[in-house]
């Protein structure tokens, strides 16, 4: 049985709870392995991570997403081994976008669900970034992050949550049991630090500016 990263083991159960009408089976599945999603690995000349494969315009152009803050966007070299060209940066989501010639065949592969947006207040929360891989932790309070340009916020705490140099415009997703598969929905990039919290950029802004993941 599980509850969050709880397991308890089935010999610590006490039995005489369970009603005789209830029939108890015990599964033995293993931790699902969280590949990185749609790229995120180091993306840029500057050593920061890809976030998000997104779609945006009319008819829409397909992209890459990584940080835009201090020099992360500024020279985009190849992902996937995949050329990439930089296409802009967005400061009020910190995000900048390039783009490849191969880059809806090549980049990603991961099954993504037809849910994204901002995670539920409390809700767990996987971060990937170049630094430190996968870690994990709960969507806090709002806020707004001054690193160069305002930007709107999640603190994100707990579990083993960890943010260092190279991890900026990595994915926070969560990982969802379809009931015959699992899915990743997007949930925001990672910014960085900020008063002592770790913090990432809202999905629901990313959306709001017209980026869709794919």
């Amino acid at each position: 049985l599980q509850t969050d990263d709880q397991y308890l083991k089935v010999d610590e159960i006490d039995r005489r709870s369970i009603p005789e009408d209830i029939k108890v089976s015990v599964e033995y599945a293993p931790t699902p392995t969280l590949d990185a999603a749609e790229g995120a690995m180091l993306s840029d000349g500057s050593g920061c991570t890809t976030g998000f494969r997104v779609k945006s315009g009319s008819p829409p152009i397909w992209r890459l997403t990584s940080a835009n803050h201090g020099t992360c966007g500024s020279s985009w070299t190849s992902v996937n081994g995949i050329a990439m060209s930089l296409q802009g940066g967005v400061c009020g989501i910190d995000t900048s976008i390039a783009s490849g010639s191969s880059l809806g065949l090549n980049i990603g592969g991961n099954a993504f669900g037809n849910v994204q947006g901002n995670p539920a207040s409390g809700s767990l929360v996987y971060k990937y970034g170049a630094a430190t891989g996968w870690t994990y932790g709960y969507r806090g309070a709002t806020a707004t992050s001054t690193i160069s340009c305002a930007v709107g916020v999640y603190r994100f705490t707990g579990g083993n949550l960890a943010s260092v140099g190279g991890d900026s415009g990595g994915p926070y997703i969560s990982l969802v049991w379809t009931g015959s598969a699992y899915v990743y929905e997007a949930r925001g990039t990672h910014r960085g630090s900020s008063n002592g919290y770790i913090v990432g950029v809202r999905m629901g802004n990313i959306n709001a500016a017209g980026f869709t993941v794919g």
